[in-house]
């Protein structure tokens, strides 16, 4: 479904799969304690003026519809977030934080600090509908989506949306912002609502040409945050010190705290592992020393290092501290679609055994891409002029079955969804009877399992799985119910033959199967100059979305990550040469590096 459809609730409703008794109230700004609160929160300077802040929350789980609203905003400006999000704004966006926020200021003499007072209040409701109409929803669609994002007309601190909308709508005021900024030759940064501007000299602009910019936008200066610093002083940016040429710093503060905690728990057991009791502090221990982790590095290493030697001469395993976490209802779901295929290499008469695993992200989408396919199914079986039988058009979309204009029809289509595919396989010398291609699905299905879940660990898990009659359920139920005391949310069942999501990795695994069956080194040597292989045309469409692609007898593993991923061609010669003769041997390298990195990292987490 497109963005420009949502123009009515019941529609809204039924595509996020959510109460459309909840969505009522809340377009009509009830304070209905079904699924609404507000509540205040304690500053941590109780010394300002305005001692709370007042935030939204919306109840469990209705609190769903924004978490998955959320993504669908963030795959919608995926692919062009120039045009969404200033490259001056570090608060809430991927890849960005903290640190790169206080990065751009290192080293700097000067510094000059303000806020933004009551940002997200500040933001109407005008605005937020004007968003909604860039991200291509239509004007009632526009409409609706701005009074569930509002309340009483303005943004509220607690909706899972108001950080990525307050971003999108300080798009244009970060370029006024920078351009000022760029008139003084002095750098800027955005993180929220704090704006930090610095240089080597003492020339920023005034607040009054500040704020006349403000003023554009509904925004005040607190003046209360208002602070400008020089050299000598205690420089800090979104809580890092900047003094450091090199990289920003955590405060000597909060080294000082960890270093004093890990002495305790080494010297002083008792006080920490007597009693499950204490698992919430040691878990926020953890979270601060992970905090640590993201901006020193090996200072972050040493100290986790230390952490986990400490709980585990104490019989106590990382994931020990979170078994008793509580674990939330309100999670997306996720729905993974797993296909099945063997093939025989021709060369070397090796029987491999193939998984596609195809993750979706949330009800809306998977609604959205269920929608899409079944309208391209339903265009093809009414158009009398494609020439499909009857026989044909009821095993529409099965890779095999299906004839090349239909092809043509749904691999475009596939290049275009939000889903992300992975592909693993095992091979052996011969024929696979019953009892080794169960092992090898099952060993195979493991290490999908242990992919995916560890990806989406703070999710709802729905694995759907094609139909077999080699396979057992409730062995795959095993597999995954091993794999629960990390991943507790996690649904294992059986698909029909009307899913038409399933589709998706059968399809996949057509074009795989399409790319390794068969040696190309003939068809190579026949092409002309300017001509390429239906098979690699193919590949190349869908390329964008395998995340994964993995010989697991090989412990070879391919990735679209860091120049590690191949052409179809290539993974046709890695198949038939014997670990791909013809790979160049910077990738080789590449490979050899992930692979490690991706075997430790499996060994450690789940036991390999």
């Amino acid at each position: 479904m497109n963005l420009n459809q949502l123009n009515s609730l019941q529609i809204v409703s039924k595509s996020f799969n959510i109460s459309l008794e909840f969505l009522d109230s809340i377009y009509k700004n009830k304070l209905d304690s079904q699924y609404i609160e507000l509540f205040n929160i304690p500053k941590k300077n109780p010394k300002r003026s305005k001692r709370y802040r007042e935030v939204i929350n919306i109840i469990s789980p209705y609190n769903l519809f924004y978490k998955e609203l959320l993504h669908v905003i963030e795959q919608t400006i995926k692919g062009n977030q120039d045009s969404f999000i200033s490259y001056i704004a570090h608060g809430f966006i991927k890849n960005r934080g903290v640190r790169t926020n206080a990065q751009e200021h290192l080293n700097q003499k000067y510094l000059f600090k303000i806020d933004i007072k009551d940002y997200f209040k500040s933001i109407p409701k005008e605005g937020i509908h004007n968003i909604f109409l860039k991200l291509g929803f239509s004007e009632t669609g526009a409409e609706i989506f701005s009074n569930l994002c509002t309340y009483n007309d303005i943004l509220y601190e607690g909706f899972n949306t108001s950080p990525i909308l307050a971003n999108l709508y300080c798009y244009s005021l970060d370029a006024e912002l920078k351009q000022l900024a760029d008139s003084y030759n002095i750098k800027i940064t955005r993180y929220s609502d704090d704006i930090t501007f610095s240089s080597n000299i003492d020339n920023f602009p005034s607040l009054d040409k500040i704020e006349d910019i403000f003023n554009k936008y509904s925004f005040k200066i607190n003046e209360e945050k208002t602070i400008k610093l020089k050299y000598g002083q205690p420089q800090y940016v979104t809580g890092l010190s900047i003094s450091n040429d090199k990289y920003p710093r955590v405060p000597k503060r909060l080294k000082r705290k960890i270093r004093q905690e890990l002495y305790h728990l080494k010297n002083h057991p008792e006080n920490y592992f007597n009693t499950e009791d204490n698992y919430p502090h040691l878990r926020a221990i953890y979270g601060q020393i992970v905090y640590i982790l993201g901006i020193e590095k090996s200072l972050g290493k040493k100290y986790q290092s230390d952490f986990i030697n400490a709980i585990e001469e104490n019989n106590i395993y990382l994931e020990n501290l979170y078994m008793d976490a509580p674990h939330g209802k309100d999670t997306i779901n996720t729905y993974h679609y797993i296909d099945e295929s063997e093939f025989i290499e021709k060369t070397t008469k090796k029987h491999y055994l193939i998984l596609s695993l195809v993750s979706i992200n949330g009800d809306f989408l998977k609604n959205s891409i269920s929608d899409e396919i079944t309208s391209l199914k339903n265009d093809l079986v009414i158009d009398l002029r494609n020439g499909l039988t009857n026989k044909q058009k009821e095993k529409l979309f099965h890779y095999v079955e299906d004839n090349i204009m239909v092809k043509e029809k749904y691999i475009p289509l596939l290049r275009t969804l939000s889903i992300e595919a992975y592909l693993m396989f095992k091979f052996e010398d011969s024929k696979m009877d019953k009892k080794s291609y169960q092992n090898s699905y099952y060993s195979i299905f493991n290490s999908l399992v242990s992919n995916i879940l560890r990806r989406y660990k703070n999710n709802t898990n729905q694995i759907i799985v094609e139909e077999n009659s080699k396979i057992s359920l409730e062995e795959l139920k095993r597999i995954v119910l091993y794999k629960d005391h990390f991943y507790p949310i996690t649904i294992i069942s059986k698909g029909t033959k009307d899913d038409i999501l399933l589709s998706i990795p059968d399809y996949i695994l057509g074009i795989i199967r399409d790319c390794v069956k068969n040696d190309f080194s003939k068809k190579l040597e026949k092409l002309k100059a300017g001509q390429n292989l239906i098979e690699d045309t193919k590949f190349h469409e869908i390329s964008d979305k395998i995340r994964l692609i993995a010989d697991l007898n090989r412990s070879q593993f391919f990735t679209r990550q860091n120049n590690n991923r191949v052409s179809c061609i290539e993974l046709n010669q890695y198949i038939h040469k014997n670990l791909a003769q013809n790979i160049s041997i910077s990738k080789m390298a590449i490979l050899k590096k992930t692979t490690h990195s991706f075997l430790s990292s499996l060994k450690k987490v789940f036991g390999l």
